[in-house]
């Protein structure tokens, strides 16, 4: 388990690891299965070296949600380049650092919630969502299409 973590894998990959040795490598061996995991980064095409579901999004939507949520105004240029590219772990360190606070995902979740219930088609999206969504779900129906789909 020790060498998962402490090698130099990317995050995602170590995840990825981590998740097959413990949980389903076994599960879907014993029942037969294939035993599928994509990168969310990878997946959707973005760029650095770990993602989430956040960051399909563009960077200055999620911040505009964080200062509403939290009533702050950090602006782009205060958030860390270097270490994780996650926005919500960037985000974070600012919080902390300058806010004394932590990141709550829930009042952001309810400020991300709010504006997507002004949307009603895809060109309400933040600009790259879609596109991001899109790479992100093709390669969903290409890991989970059937074998001989697959083959061909």
């Amino acid at each position: 388990m020790a060498a998962c973590c402490s090698t130099a894998i990317p995050p995602g990959a170590a995840a990825e690891k981590k998740i097959k040795d413990l949980y389903l490598g076994d599960i879907a061996k014993d029942q037969g299965v294939a035993f599928r995991a994509l990168s969310i980064g990878k997946a959707a095409g973005l760029k650095g070296n770990e993602a989430a579901i956040e960051d399909l999004f563009p960077e200055q939507f999620y911040l505009d949600c964080v200062n509403s949520a939290f009533r702050v105004a950090i602006k782009l240029e205060d958030l860390p380049v270097d270490g994780s590219s996650m926005i919500t772990k960037r985000v974070e360190s600012v919080l902390k650092a300058h806010h004394n606070r932590d990141l709550d995902k829930r009042l952001i979740l309810g400020e991300m919630l709010k504006r997507f219930d002004t949307w009603n088609t895809a060109e309400d999206l933040p600009k790259g969502t879609a596109k991001a969504v899109e790479k992100l779900f093709a390669a969903i129906n290409r890991a989970f299409a059937p074998a001989e789909t697959q083959a061909s």
